[in-house]
């Protein structure tokens, strides 16, 4: 039985306690480039949620920026393309003469 790919999108973003402690483990035992590919994934992770709230608020400027901060540690993430653009539409139709 195959899972939703809503589900399994949400899921791949969620942050774990695991996923923190592996790369603790990882970085202690001395797997460094290990250790730092799981931090900026975790990373990339927590700029999307952040993006998500800051939307939430309609802080579209601290929105876009964490989008594109998302972006730089993973330029493929559908994802946070997705919401970029997304808060970038939200922004120009709140306030289209400050935009440009």
């Amino acid at each position: 039985m195959s899972q939703n790919p809503k589900n399994e999108r949400k899921m791949n973003s969620e942050i774990s306690v695991t996923e923190v402690n592996k790369a603790n483990q990882l970085q202690q035992e001395a797997k460094l480039e290990d250790a730092i590919a799981v931090y900026r994934g975790l990373t990339e992770k927590l700029y999307q949620q952040l993006g998500k709230v800051l939307s939430q608020q309609k802080n579209w400027d601290e929105a876009i920026a964490t989008y594109r901060s998302a972006l730089e540690l993973n330029p493929e993430a559908y994802e946070s393309h997705h919401q970029l653009g997304e808060a970038i539409y939200q922004r120009v139709m709140e306030n289209p003469e400050t935009f440009f």
